[in-house]
C-alpha cells in the first residue's frame, strides 16, 4: 500500500465534542489517516472522505506544544485520545501528549487496535494512580484470516490480546469495542462467545458491542469484499441494509439478547466507566451504540 506522509502545523489540537461513541469532552488526534486500512472504516471523526484518510497520513508535528498551551485553559474532562500510528515509532506525538495529559492531571481514555500502547504503560500506570486512565483495543474477531480480509494492515488479534493483557496486568482499566459485529461473518454465538471469553481471562472490565453501519461512503467497499470472499451472505446483507445503514432491528435486537447472555456469563460489563468533573461514575449502555 503507497502511503504519501504530509506534515501538518494545526492551530489547536484539543477538539470539543458531544457526539463520541465514548462520551468524552475532548479528542485528541495526533494524526489524521490510518495505515490500516480497513474496509469498514468511515474516517468520518475526522470529517474526511475514506480514501483520502486511508492512503495519507498527516503528522501534526506541532500537537505536543499545542496540547501544553490548550489545556492550561480547558475544562479538566475526559480527553479521548486516537494515537498509535506506525508512524508514532518515529514521531512519539502520543507519548508527548500523554505527559501534557498527566501534567495537567486530565483524565484519559485511549482508542486503539495498536499493541504500540504497551511502550507507554510507565505514564498509564501513574495516570492510572492518581485518576482516570482507561483503554479500549477495538477488535472484532480472534479469526486472523477474517480480520486479514476487512484489517489487511492492523496488528492481529495475538497481538491486540497480549498488548490487553499487559495493561490489565499493569492495574490499568481496560475493555474491548467489539466493533463492529460483522453480520453473518464475525456474529456466531461461538465467535461472539470467544472473544468475551479471553476478554474475561485477560482481565478486561468491559466489552461494549458496535454493529457494522454501512454509511454511503463505504457501502460499496464493504459490499464488494463480502461478494468477493463471503458470496452466500450477499443476499443476506440486501435484506439486512434493506432500508437504510443500520442493520434490521429485528436482527439487532436477537444480538443484543445473545451477547448479553455472554457477558452476564462471564461477568462483564456492556459498559465502560467514565469520568465526568463531578467524580460520579457514568455508564455507557448497549442501548447507545
Amino acid at each position: 500500500m503507497d502511503l504519501e506522509y504530509r506534515p501538518l502545523y494545526p492551530k489547536h489540537v484539543l477538539d470539543s465534542t458531544k457526539n463520541s461513541l465514548f462520551k468524552c469532552s475532548y479528542i485528541v488526534s495526533p494524526y489524521i489517516g490510518c495505515e490500516y486500512n480497513c474496509v469498514y472504516c468511515t474516517g468520518c471523526i475526522f470529517r474526511e472522505e475514506p480514501k483520502e484518510f486511508k492512503k495519507t497520513i498527516q503528522i501534526k508535528v506541532n500537537a505536543p506544544a499545542l496540547i501544553r498551551k490548550e489545556l492550561k485553559s480547558a475544562k479538566k474532562n475526559l480527553v479521548c485520545l486516537k494515537g498509535y500510528q506506525p508512524v508514532e515509532k518515529e514521531y512519539r506525538l502520543t507519548r508527548k501528549i500523554l505527559e501534557a495529559l498527566f501534567y495537567r492531571k486530565f483524565p484519559v481514555h485511549i482508542v486503539t487496535k495498536s499493541d504500540m500502547i504497551t511502550k507507554d504503560i510507565d505514564i498509564l500506570e501513574k495516570m492510572s494512580e492518581e485518576g482516570f486512565c482507561t483503554v479500549t483495543f477495538i477488535l472484532n474477531t480472534l479469526d486472523k484470516d477474517i480480520l486479514k480480509i476487512f484489517e489487511p494492515h492492523a496488528p492481529s488479534p495475538k497481538k491486540r490480546m497480549k498488548a490487553l493483557e499487559s495493561i490489565t496486568s499493569a492495574g490499568i482499566t481496560a475493555g474491548i469495542a467489539l466493533s463492529p459485529i460483522v453480520p453473518y461473518i464475525t456474529d456466531s454465538k461461538e465467535q461472539l462467545e470467544e472473544i468475551i471469553k479471553r476478554a474475561a481471562e485477560s482481565k478486561a472490565s468491559y466489552v461494549m458491542p458496535l454493529v457494522l453501519t454501512l454509511d454511503d461512503s463505504i457501502r460499496p467497499q464493504v459490499i464488494d469484499v463480502i461478494k468477493r470472499n463471503f458470496p452466500t451472505q450477499l443476499v443476506k446483507y440486501r435484506k439486512l441494509y434493506e432500508f437504510g445503514s443500520s442493520a434490521d432491528v429485528k436482527y439487532s435486537r436477537q444480538l443484543k439478547s445473545r451477547l448479553r447472555f455472554l457477558l452476564d456469563k462471564y461477568s462483564l460489563n456492556e459498559e465502560m466507566p467514565v469520568y465526568d468533573a463531578q467524580r460520579r461514575t457514568k455508564q455507557i449502555n448497549i442501548e447507545e451504540f
